[in-house]
């Protein structure tokens, strides 16, 4: 019998007559075995086999004779090495005959496997979207403040300082193409106007 496991995956080779009874395929390795010689064009099959202890995914191939010189301890009792009839018997793994699909080759994956695989990497990947997604934040929150905030900022503490009578106060300096510059321009000119007007109502006054 051949059977491995490896981190929870298992290898086995049913087969419907076997040499070993070990190795003889149970009632659901058989129906694979059946589906194979039904359609010899199927060369591969994926299923999903439910158990009282878990869910398994399947892949099984056929087991072909594709060599004349299986045959030697296979075709009949009375031409099989003495040696495999004393350990084994007669009653077993005889008759075969080339092209015959005989078993299956067999791997069983505990869908918990692949599906624990699959939440750590859903996991990792929700981490980095969150990670790219503050950084993104952080970026605009930045780029916000250096292109609306602060010259609001700097328009907002100009038309302080003039509606307090500073009319010594620098001129805005922006010189963008935006809104932003729209304004502080729009300011400047209104700023150079009550200028103006402070002058001519001195003026007067003497």
């Amino acid at each position: 019998m051949i059977t491995k496991n490896l981190e929870n995956y298992t290898y086995r080779e049913p087969t419907l007559n076997p040499t070993n009874v070990n190795d003889k395929a149970n009632d659901w390795e058989a129906s694979l075995v059946d589906a194979f010689r039904n359609d010899r064009q199927l060369t591969q099959s994926v299923t999903i086999r439910n158990t009282p202890a878990d869910d398994f995914r399947v892949l099984a191939r056929p087991l072909k004779v594709d060599n004349a010189d299986c045959l030697a301890c296979h075709s009949t009792s009375a031409q099989a090495p003495a040696t495999m009839v004393a350990l084994y018997g007669r009653d077993h793994g005889f008759g075969w005959k080339v092209g015959d699909i005989i078993g299956a080759q067999v791997v069983s994956i505990p869908l918990a496997v692949p599906l624990s695989r699959a939440y750590t990497a859903l996991s990792w990947s929700m981490l980095a979207l969150a990670g790219i997604f503050l950084v993104v934040i952080v970026l605009v929150d930045l780029l916000v403040r250096a292109i609306v905030v602060r010259p609001v900022e700097e328009i907002s503490d100009m038309a302080s300082k003039v509606s307090l009578g500073e009319m010594d106060a620098p001129e805005l300096v922006h010189n963008s193409k935006d809104e932003i510059g729209s304004l502080a321009a729009s300011f400047n000119r209104m700023r150079r106007s009550l200028q103006n007007a402070m002058r001519m109502l001195e003026g007067q006054a003497e």
